[in-house]
């Protein structure tokens, strides 16, 4: 059976904080924007009241772990044959430039990227597959031998 077509990517994760201020708000607007303009799209953990999800990160400054409110920004970059991951890494570091101009009074920005493969759509024959049997044992206790 022929595999699926699938098609090579970068996966790039911005950790981005979020305070109950105008200029966090302009910030996370300019970077959805961004993201969504440079790469394939972008999807964001965005739900009223901002932000989702609450995390924690270490502080060298302060030398401690500190909670904090963040807003996750996934976005792909194409990897094409022969693509330039030290171009990606300098478009990454100019955005967090930016990003620490915007808001200079946050301690750190995280941003990474890895590699994912994602599986464009079945062939006919996987189509039409049916789903793997699944076998449910209900209150299945200790086999005795």
């Amino acid at each position: 059976m022929t595999p699926a077509p699938i098609e090579s990517r970068f996966r790039v994760t911005v950790f981005l904080p979020l305070r109950n201020k105008p200029e966090y708000y302009k910030t996370l607007n300019w970077l959805i924007n961004r993201l969504n303009r440079e790469y394939l799209g972008l999807t964001a953990s965005i739900h009223q009241p901002l932000p989702v999800f609450r995390g924690f990160y270490f502080s060298p400054e302060l030398r401690k772990a500190i909670a904090d409110r963040v807003v996750l920004l996934i976005s792909d970059a194409e990897m094409k044959q022969g693509y330039d991951v030290e171009e990606l890494e300098a478009h990454l570091r100019k955005t967090k430039g930016l990003l620490h101009k915007r808001l200079p009074n946050e301690e750190e920005f995280w941003i990474g990227y890895h590699p994912i493969t994602r599986i464009i759509k079945p062939t006919k024959a996987e189509a039409i597959l049916p789903a793997p049997a699944r076998t449910l044992q209900r209150n299945a206790g200790p086999k005795s031998a």
